[in-house]
């Protein structure tokens, strides 16, 4: 359980190098569901929907490099960025008074970094920028393999059988988000800059610098301040986990305030999402009389159309947004 000291929280820790080796193997399916690692990353899988993941195997350097050539990217001037702003090309670029994003779809397998790059840099091109990117992808889509099969490890399901059927093929978005120092309001105490959401994919892993602002929301309805762990990634719980664990999971929401950051805050959040067209369905061992079956079968491609057209209506909660569309009666 984690701990709260006023309004901040220390999430649990997963240690990757506390797995077995053979953790994603079919054999001893019982044993894995009730390693400790395993049944901590559960327990904060039911209560915050959050928890850092450290000792996993991506050197900090690779994460130095990335912050590098994306601090770079983001110093280069505004009409310059503005060159990918046509979402007919990549969804790549967008700005508000806060904060201005670049989006990369579909990686590490799709062209998008390349595309940007061929862009911004249209004579001789930014082999630093596209390499050092397309690398830290690679590591990041490693890193979600094991957690994808750790997270069904802890649900008592066959990691083998179940990754093969339901997670093969699976797809992943990178998204720079770049917080303006200048734009906070720096004669209050804290200012929302990103409004409450719940993220749909799969799990969200991020990677922050050390400014800080990131904060969930408790369900004793506190927002709660989560200060960054060196070389760790704070990893969420998505929509689409919840509906897949037969809301056993909760999907965490969470925002983003300005704390009185020295300099631009920079995080990159990877979402790990379910394959587009194969069925989100809660396996048959996770439907019982405690825990009947609370949603309909859906695809990704489905629920993102329509969680786009929710996040855009003030009327609705985040937290609301699969039991509304999804939701079966119970």
């Amino acid at each position: 359980m984690a701990s709260l000291v006023q309004n901040e929280v220390d999430l649990p820790v997963i240690d990757m190098s506390q797995l077995p080796l053979n953790f994603d193997a079919q054999q001893g399916i019982h044993q894995l569901e009730n390693h400790p690692m395993v049944a901590k990353l559960r327990d904060a899988c039911k209560e915050l929907g959050f928890f850092y993941v450290v000792n996993h195997g991506i050197l900090e350097s690779v994460q130095q490099n990335v912050e590098s050539v994306v601090r770079e990217l983001c110093a280069l001037p505004l009409e310059v960025k503005e060159k990918v702003a046509n979402p007919a090309l990549m969804e790549s670029y967008t700005r508000n008074a806060y904060a201005e994003n670049f989006s990369f779809l579909n990686v590490p397998q799709a062209n998008s970094v390349q595309q940007l790059t061929d862009i911004i840099w249209p004579n001789q091109g930014n082999p630093k920028f596209s390499e050092t990117v397309r690398a830290y992808t690679l590591v990041l889509t490693d890193l979600a393999s094991k957690l994808i099969k750790m997270t069904t490890a802890s649900l008592g399901l066959d990691v083998e059988a179940v990754y093969n059927s339901d997670f093969e093929g699976f797809s992943s978005n990178l998204r720079i988000n770049h917080y303006f120092n200048e734009a906070g309001g720096k004669s209050k105490e804290e200012e929302e800059m990103l409004f409450p959401h719940t993220d749909i994919g799969f799990f969200s892993i991020l990677y922050q610098d050390n400014e800080g602002g990131l904060q969930i929301h408790s369900k004793q309805g506190e927002w709660l301040n989560i200060k960054p762990l060196p070389n760790s990634f704070v990893v969420n719980v998505g929509d689409t986990l919840k509906v897949w664990s037969n809301s056993r999971y909760n999907s965490g929401e969470h925002r983003v305030v300005y704390k009185g950051w020295k300099k631009n805050r920079l995080s990159l959040p990877f979402f790990v999402q379910f394959p587009e067209d194969k069925p989100i369905w809660a396996h048959d061992q996770l439907v019982d009389n405690e825990h009947p079956r609370r949603y309909r079968s859906v695809t990704f491609s489905q629920v993102k159309q329509e969680y786009f057209k929710h996040v855009q209506s003030k009327f609705k909660k985040p937290s609301e947004f699969m039991d509304m569309y999804a939701g079966v009666q119970v």
